[in-house]
């Protein structure tokens, strides 16, 4: 009996040293390698989101958290690689607006009667961030007119054709469907893609399955690509079942040769790289 409870004991030691190692070194260690706009969105944070339209050919969102700092970017178009993990996010708005305005003039999205979109989803911060805007244009001496309108993260979601019965959710997929096109402006055509991608790819995935799932529906998972626009599908290994209410899965695929292997132990923020 005393040798039963020393193996449980060691058992509970080495549960709790990996657990440890995950929390407080492994996913740390992965979030700490992405840039400024690989990050998740914190919708907690969350105070407006203005659209950007340039010419109608290029389409991104700043979105202002309460502190009146751009704390997230949404991009809607694969041409903006002069924006993406730029440390823009995390500045107030002056700086964060020079920082968006010099990448874009540099990357010469300006034309002389550039028609330029402002879409806004409530009025905080709004009426700043247009001064400043429209101020650092006229600072580079360009030419412009300017549009502007109103709308609702519903409609937004709905244009994307995503769904959901509350905004802190819209928010996230309308991410997920962000880092998804993101995935076109740097992945390597042929080496495959990059870790951070393969880790955004997965996320949708997880995600797509906790949200089927948990509503009660079972789905063959290795069926379901695992963005909207790739043609990666995960390999017949990955799987999936529902304790407590929270979805545990293993998510493997390949790309290009690549194998990508992540392990999700109940949610989306508890997760490691390899098996599970």
């Amino acid at each position: 009996m005393k040798k039963k409870y020393v193996i449980i004991l060691e058992i509970l030691i080495i549960l709790i040293g990996y657990l440890y190692y995950v929390i407080t070194i492994s996913v740390p260690k992965l979030k700490s390698s992405f840039g400024s706009s690989d990050k998740f969105i914190n919708t907690d944070n969350y105070a407006n989101m203005i659209d950007i339209s340039i010419d109608s050919n290029t389409s991104f969102s700043l979105l202002i958290d309460k502190n009146k700092k751009i704390y997230h970017i949404f991009f809607f178009s694969d041409n903006l690689e002069c924006l993406y993990n730029k440390n823009i996010e995390g500045n107030n708005l002056d700086n964060g607006i020079k920082l968006v305005i010099k990448n874009l003039i540099d990357d010469n999205f300006f034309n002389d009667d550039s028609l330029i979109v402002f879409t806004r989803y409530n009025d905080k911060y709004y009426s700043e961030f247009k001064d400043i805007f429209l101020k650092e244009l006229k600072n580079y001496n360009l030419l412009f007119v300017i549009d502007e309108e109103k709308s609702t993260l519903n409609n937004k979601a709905s244009s994307l054709n995503i769904s959901s019965n509350n905004d802190s959710d819209l928010l996230k997929k309308i991410d997920l469907y962000s880092k998804d096109n993101t995935i076109n402006m740097h992945s390597n055509g042929i080496s495959g893609i990059s870790d951070d991608d393969a880790f955004v790819l997965s996320n949708n995935l997880y995600s797509n399955i906790e949200k089927v799932v948990l509503s009660g529906d079972n789905i063959d998972i290795s069926k379901i690509p695992l963005s909207f626009s790739s043609n990666i599908f995960p390999n017949k290994n990955s799987w999936y079942y529902v304790r407590d209410s929270h979805v545990y899965a293993y998510i493997e695929f390949s790309s290009k040769g690549v194998l990508y292997q992540f392990c999700y132990l109940g949610s989306i923020d508890n997760y490691k790289k390899g098996l599970c």
